[in-house]
Order: C-alpha cells, then structure tokens, then sequence
C-alpha cells in the first residue's frame, strides 16, 4: 500500500511501528511527530488494509478536504468527511453510505459528535480504529484546547471502546500525560525525532 497507492519507498521514523501495532489490534497509541512526519499515514494505510471503519476527528476542516481530494486522485473513493462546510443533504447522503459500509474512512469535526445522527449511524457500525488527530487540542496544558475535545472519552465510550490512535505534532511531557489522562486510558507512545537535518541553526553575537 505505501509504495502502490502512495508512491514512497521506505518508511519515516515511527510510521512502521504505528501502523503494525494498529493492524496487530495491540491497544491505544499515541503518536508525537513533527509537521511533515508522515502522521496521516499511520491511519491512511490502515484504514485501506483493514475491512471495517476508520473514524478520524480533526478540528482542521481545510485539512479534511484536502486529504480526501488527495486520495480521490489516488482513485480511492471511500474517504468522506463531515463538517460545516457540507450542506445537510451531503451529510445525509454520506451518512447512507456509512450505513451501507461503503465508506472506509470518516472524516468528523469534534462539533458533528454532538450530532444524534451522525451517533447513531457510528453506534451500528464496526470500527476498526477512532483517529483523534491533533490531539493536543483536548489537553487543557495545550496551546489550542478545543472543549468539544473533552466530550471524546464519553463519544468513546457509547462507541464500545474503538482502537483509538491520537496523533499530535507536539506534546510536552505535561501535554503528553494529559492527553492519556483526558482520554482515561493509557497510550503507548511513539516519538519521532524533531532534528532536521536539513535545518541549521547559528547565532553571531
């Protein structure tokens, strides 16, 4: 899938391990990686190689559609994404192709779990892995807490308790803690290292 559907070679720091320990069904992680790291993958992949339902919450609307506009040019049609931006009959119209099992990866706002709806369609269906991406955003130690995140765990819960993978760019130790402490459950953690190479830094006084 990585070097067919997506075009790369090798894997970057920490994507393999991720990915193998979601397939391998072993329990939530939290994944810490730079912009650029390769974060989406640890759920893209998956979610193509596994039979049932990715669910993935972002609070990044453009970034949803662009990621699914990316992989509709991969030709891989069962990406879909509910927020705002759609109109009622779209959302009506995606939320009937979940229920039909058509849909391999979902898309959420944190504000569409508010939705009766949208949870009852999540309630019936198999879900293989629930994404909290930027996941700092449920840590009141973060720089951009988003209370709508703090109703996750409860969302979780109603959802029979899904693999969950939460993702973040970056975390303090405090933040990194936080992040298990809200969702009350307990991560295996994943860093990838935040040296660029490419990056050099000098100060003249």
């Amino acid at each position: 899938v990585l070097k067919e559907v997506f075009g790369h070679n090798g894997f970057k720091p920490q994507q393999s391990e991720i990915i193998k320990r979601v397939l391998n069904k072993q329990g939530n992680t939290l994944g810490i990686m730079p912009t650029g790291g390769g974060k989406s993958l640890c759920f893209h992949i998956p979610s193509l190689i596994q039979k049932n339902l990715t669910v993935v919450v972002s609070p990044l609307i453009a970034l949803m559609k662009d990621q699914v506009d990316n992989l509709n040019k991969k030709d891989i049609y069962t990406a879909f994404f509910i927020n705002s931006s759609i109109s009622d009959k779209v959302k009506e119209r995606i939320l009937g192709l979940v229920e039909k099992k058509k849909v391999k990866l979902l898309y959420l706002a944190p504000e569409s779990l508010k939705s009766e709806r949208v949870l009852e369609i999540l309630k019936k269906s198999y879900i293989d892995l629930f994404v909290i991406d930027e996941a700092h955003c449920i840590s009141t130690w973060g720089h951009n807490f988003r209370p709508d995140y703090l109703r996750l765990p409860e969302i979780i819960e109603k959802l029979d308790h899904p693999q969950i993978l939460a993702l973040t760019a970056t975390a303090t130790k405090e933040v990194e803690e936080d992040i298990q402490k809200q969702l009350r459950t307990k991560c295996e953690v994943f860093k990838a290292s935040f040296d660029r190479s490419n990056l050099y830094i000098d100060v003249i006084s």
